[in-house]
């Protein structure tokens, strides 16, 4: 914070002290430590503006949801999250406030507020239609995997396949993952991708049980963030389960 916002400051908080229901003085404080980063402050100020001036004012409450969500607040967040979905014409005529909210969303889920992210996703969803707006859903589905969250992974992956057939696969694998249990063959993840398909072969496991086994590497790939290993064994996975959900005899030995 510069000098001269911090002198901008020391005068309002000045001219407040002489006249402390003068709402423009709060506002203004409240506006200024928001778009400085002071959350706590911002949040003070704002609430103190609505309990002297109730009536709806939509950027107050988004500003107050974004300061609830930086100070973890979950509680206060969806509060006013309410209130802003109680008032979708406010967005509907304020195209630049999904931009806003896409944002928050990816921040959310880095902090794994997740069960936040899936309201305010979901909020989202109804006002983004097609084209998807740069790639969101898509964005929003890698970010909930990366906070583990595969509740929302799936839920975006069915936002995805229905915008963009390309993925399809990703859908498949949320949907089988979601049940996913420990198997009880544990591979070491760092051999080589031939050295893991010899060493599941070699296990003599039954299809379903090799499939689970894959579906094991591919998450645990994912998460590590090695993707090209996981798209491997992904497109390995989707072919042998779409045969034997289609009763093709098989053998996994060659």
């Amino acid at each position: 914070m510069n000098e001269y916002i911090k002198t901008k400051i020391i005068e309002l908080k000045t001219t407040l002290k002489n006249n402390p229901q003068d709402t423009t003085i709060i506002l203004k404080l409240g506006n200024i430590y928001f778009l400085n980063g002071n959350y706590e402050e911002a949040t003070i100020y704002y609430e103190d503006y609505l309990s002297k001036n109730p009536t709806f004012n939509g950027d107050i409450y988004l500003n107050l949801l974004i300061s609830s969500c930086y100070i973890h607040s979950p509680k206060d967040a969806f509060k006013y999250l309410k209130i802003v979905i109680a008032n979708q014409e406010y967005i509907k005529v304020n195209p630049i406030k999904l931009y806003i909210l896409k944002d928050l969303v990816f921040h959310l889920l880095n902090y794994r507020l997740n069960e936040l992210s899936i309201a305010l996703s979901k909020l989202l969803s109804f006002y983004i239609k097609k084209p998807d707006i740069d790639g969101f859903y898509a964005k929003c589905m890698f970010a909930s995997e990366r906070a583990r969250n595969y509740e929302l992974a799936l839920y975006f992956a069915e936002l995805n396949a229905h915008n963009n057939p390309t993925f399809k696969n990703e859908l498949v694998y949320f949907q089988d993952i979601k049940n996913l249990t420990k198997p009880n063959i544990i591979i070491d993840l760092n051999m080589s991708k031939e050295d893991i398909l010899k060493a599941l072969k070699a296990s003599s496991l039954t299809p379903k049980d090799y499939l689970h086994n894959l579906l094991f590497v591919i998450k645990s790939y994912r998460e590590e963030g090695n993707y090209s290993k996981a798209r491997y064994f992904l497109s390995l996975y989707l072919n042998l389960n779409y045969e034997l959900n289609n009763n093709f005899k098989r053998t996994l030995k060659k």
